[in-house]
Formats: structure tokens, sequence, C-alpha cells
């Protein structure tokens, strides 16, 4: 059973926020949700534990403590190879060492790329919203801009190709954009744009409606916002 479930789960290209999407989506029909309460009550009622639990994020529905978490050993050991090896689950949920103070303090955080094709690149995010702030050039060449969406910025760097025209561009990485705005608007104006949906916004597990974007050079993206 194990690896008929782990089969479909390696086998199921739908876009997921995160790894636990693909595994309640390709969980056996007998297996039971449930989740539990500080006092460690067993609730199977899931209507009580989505009222229970949401204010609950995306990350924090796994970093909590206090987690909704399905009552299947199969889930959690599926859970255990996906998750990160401090995390600990026990017949309780899923636990991990947190500390809320932290040596470095960071209040911005710009993630800067390289892409295959600058304008392009720079047109798909304008089409999501960005705008460009700054502008990076030599001898009348451009070779990169910083884009900003609100608070958040992002810097964008012409590939010099020096380390081959094959390498492959956003393997391993998603980027997880939240705004407090409309997903369906947004979408619709990215479509005007010109920007190809790898998903249409849908209604998540996690309490968000969310689609998902591929940059022109491969980076992927989702965009979400809480309902």
């Amino acid at each position: 059973m194990m690896d008929r479930r782990l089969d479909a789960i390696a086998k199921d290209a739908v876009p997921a926020m995160m790894p636990l999407e693909t595994v309640i989506r390709n969980r056996p029909a007998s297996v039971t949700d449930a989740c539990y309460t500080k006092d460690g009550e067993k609730v199977t009622d899931m209507a009580r534990c989505a009222q229970m639990f949401r204010s609950c994020g995306v990350s924090a529905q796994l970093l909590s403590m206090r987690t909704p978490v399905f009552d299947d050993a199969l889930d959690m050991a599926i859970l255990d190879n996906e998750l990160p090896a401090d995390f600990q689950s026990t017949s309780r949920g899923i636990s991990m060492a947190t500390t809320t103070d932290t040596p470095l303090q960071v209040k911005t955080l710009m993630p800067s790329i390289t892409v295959d094709d600058l304008q392009k690149s720079i047109a798909f995010f304008e089409g999501l919203g960005f705008a460009v702030v700054e502008r990076w050039e030599d001898g009348g060449v451009l070779h990169g801009v910083s884009m900003r969406a609100g608070d958040t910025q992002l810097g964008l760097n012409q590939d010099d190709w020096k380390k081959g025209r094959d390498r492959q561009k956003g393997a391993g990485l998603r980027f997880y954009i939240s705004t407090t705005q409309d997903i369906d608007k947004i979408a619709a104006r990215a479509r005007q744009a010109g920007v190809t949906l790898d998903s249409e916004p849908r209604d998540t597990e996690w309490g968000s409606r969310a689609f998902d974007v591929t940059e022109p050079s491969g980076f992927k993206l989702t965009i979400t916002s809480k309902l």
C-alpha cells in the first residue's frame, strides 16, 4: 500500500503549494483526518478543526506545535520523509524546536535571480504587477534591474552565459508571494498581459486562494491570499 501511494505521489504533476498538499490529494479513501486540541483531545470533525486553526498560515500549519495533523500511520511515514530532519512526529502530531529570538534580526530579504532573457522576465513580472525601480547599465547595455511590488523587491540579472547556455534555472526553487489583494483580479490582469498561468486561481486546503505561474527562464511562483 505504501509503495502504491508513493508511486501515485511521484506521478502527481498537479502544482502544489507544499508537499503535504500532494500527500493529502493522493491519500486512500480509507484514511480519515483528525486534529488535536492543546489538551490532546482528538477531533475528527474537520469543520471544527478548520475553525480551531483558522488563523494558521501555510507555514504555521506545519511548524506550530498545535497543528492539525492527519491521524494515519501511512501519512505520518510519508511526512517523516518530506519534512526536515529536525521535525519529530509523535502520536499527538508534529513538533519542532523553535525560538522567537535569533542572533540576526532581518528587516528585508531581496532575492536576485539570473535570467535567460532580461526583457522577457521584466515583462513577465510587470504582468504580475511589479514595477522597475532601478536599472543597472554599462556602456548603454542593460544588465539588470530591481523590481518592486508593495514592500518586496526582486533583482533580475541577464545571464552572461559564461557557465554555458544549457544551465537549468529555477530547479528546486519556488517563490511564494503573499498578498491581501484579490487573487482572481491579479490572475486576470496577468493573463491580459500575456502571462500563461500554470494553474487557475483555486481555494486551497490551507484557507487561501492561489494560482501558479512560471517565469520565462523556469522559476516557479505561487501567488496566494488568505480567504
